[in-house]
């Protein structure tokens, strides 16, 4: 069974950081690189967004019986065969799944106009991921 609060707490999370994120990409991007609190803000939002995307992903691929991913990237590239992302979105889904791992594991080498174009890149498909959570599971 799908369990709803998992999709519901996850959908609600990323909604309040891609406000937060919005808010952000209205800068500049030199006013952005000279931010430091703006950087780390983004950072860490674009991290849990990631998490969360990919354990929705997950939660939804072991319900169905879908396998099992290799990888973060897999994830999305399951959710796309299945026809739950639009494949329009995959490649910046699977940037943000990859940008999780830098965050996380190589966070050092993170440049921050890197940093501002893929919360400007992405916003569409993170929207759109949001959209189609809330449409099939409530």
């Amino acid at each position: 069974m799908i369990e709803k609060e998992i999709i519901h707490s996850r959908v609600s999370r990323i909604r309040k950081l891609l406000l937060r994120l919005k808010k952000i990409v209205e800068m500049s991007k030199i006013d952005f690189e000279a931010d430091y609190d703006s950087q780390l803000i983004s950072e860490r939002a674009l991290q849990i967004i990631a998490q969360a995307i990919l354990d929705i992903g997950n939660h939804l691929i072991a319900h169905h019986g879908w396998g099992k991913p290799e990888s973060y990237r897999e994830v999305i590239t399951i959710l796309v065969k299945r026809n739950i992302v639009n494949k329009k979105y995959q490649s910046e889904l699977e940037g943000l799944a990859g940008l999780r791992n830098i965050l996380v594991h190589d966070y050092l080498t993170i440049k921050p106009n890197i940093i501002f174009d893929d919360i400007r890149n992405g916003i569409e498909a993170i929207e759109h991921f949001l959209e189609v959570m809330i449409n099939r599971y409530g």
